[in-house]
């Protein structure tokens, strides 16, 4: 009978003393974990946060029966116009086989290296999204989707290969990561557009040998009429200024071109100098400042309207000279010849500087 008494005072005095234990360790371990708890939630929401966008965000390379989630967003790229014109690139390429070899390699070096220079100016953790689809022989179309919170970065563009298309692609991109700048100095979000109606446009990149541009979205479509004798100089011009969001307009200087520079209305001209029978730059502008001062609503206009004039010469600088005139202001002048990448890049520049 005492060793069952002593048993149970044992006992009692052992279920007091883990009781005090317990007690004492839930003083202890409970604020402890109050202290480590959020630093423990943060990584998991941050991780449920990254794992919504990229549902919301889904890659454009996923199967096409998803339907519902391709759709970037509806105000930047609708994509239901555009799904049944991308192709999977594991498909063999349109043209010969040393056309198709060179595209295959010109995409290769772009994602290996090229695509950096983009990213690198995004904001920090933007989840990107971006594919080429040749839609015909000679005819590649580049898209480009970034997310990051407040930012959204979008362009499609054409071009006669991948590297072409990419490059237009480059100056959209780096011309909307200026204006993001601008924009988060103001606190405000940013969206960049991308050439909406260029995707239900799509068809006409394979039916015909010109095709169609429409401009991105933007307060002010700016207006470009592109003086060039020479026809696939006139058209690289021309398609990098539609694809940089411009209303484009082409003359060979031959074709009543002061009338169009007096009675039209243009933001920009890009004068070539030399037009070919003895026709030079600078006789384009005389004629035209001549039909001006004809006009007092034209003089009117134009005095305070100035159209800016970019001249475009193998001469160097000192050698092309605007005559003394009232209404056109000689903006910049751009050396032949110039790469298809750098005359985007000029016309980038000189979009985003002169920017209305």
């Amino acid at each position: 009978m005492e060793f069952r008494t002593l048993s149970t005072i044992l006992s009692e005095r052992m279920s007091g003393i883990l009781l005090f234990l317990a007690a004492a360790g839930a003083v202890v371990v409970f604020p402890l974990l109050l202290f480590v708890l959020p630093f423990l939630l943060v990584p998991v929401l941050i991780h449920r946060f990254i794992v919504f966008h990229k549902i919301k965000y889904r890659s454009l390379e996923e199967d096409d029966s998803q339907s519902s989630s391709d759709v970037l967003t509806a105000q930047v790229i609708d994509l239901e116009s555009w799904k049944k014109y991308k192709e999977d690139q594991s498909y063999p390429m349109a043209g010969d086989p040393t056309t198709a070899n060179l595209a295959k390699a010109q995409i290769a070096q772009i994602n290996a290296s090229e695509i950096q220079e983009i990213t690198d100016a995004l904001p920090y953790g933007a989840s990107v999204t971006q594919y080429f689809t040749d839609v015909d022989v000679d005819k590649w179309v580049y898209t480009f989707h970034a997310y990051a919170l407040n930012a959204e970065f979008n362009a499609v563009t054409y071009g006669h290969d991948p590297a072409e298309a990419f490059v237009m692609a480059k100056a959209i991109l780096m011309q909307q990561v200026r204006e993001w700048h601008e924009a988060r100095e103001k606190g405000e979000p940013y969206v960049g557009r991308a050439n909406e109606d260029l995707l239900k446009d799509i068809r006409a990149l394979g039916k015909s040998s010109k095709p169609s541009y429409f401009a991105r979205h933007a307060k002010h479509t700016p207006s470009v009429l592109i003086i060039e004798d020479d026809p696939e100089v006139a058209a690289a011009t021309e398609a990098i200024f539609k694809q940089l969001g411009c209303q484009t307009t082409i003359s060979n200087g031959h074709d009543g071109v002061p009338y169009k520079m007096s009675f039209q209305n243009f933001d920009f001209i890009v004068l070539d100098w030399m037009l070919g029978d003895n026709l030079v730059g600078n006789q384009v502008v005389e004629k035209s400042v001549k039909i001006i001062d004809l006009f007092n609503d034209l003089k009117v206009r134009f005095e305070h309207n100035q159209p800016k004039v970019i001249t475009y010469s193998v001469l160097d600088r000192p050698q092309v000279q605007l005559p003394t005139n009232h209404y056109f202001y000689h903006l910049d002048h751009w050396r032949k010849p110039t790469r298809y990448s750098d005359l985007a890049v000029k016309a980038s520049e000189l979009l985003s500087a002169n920017a209305n």
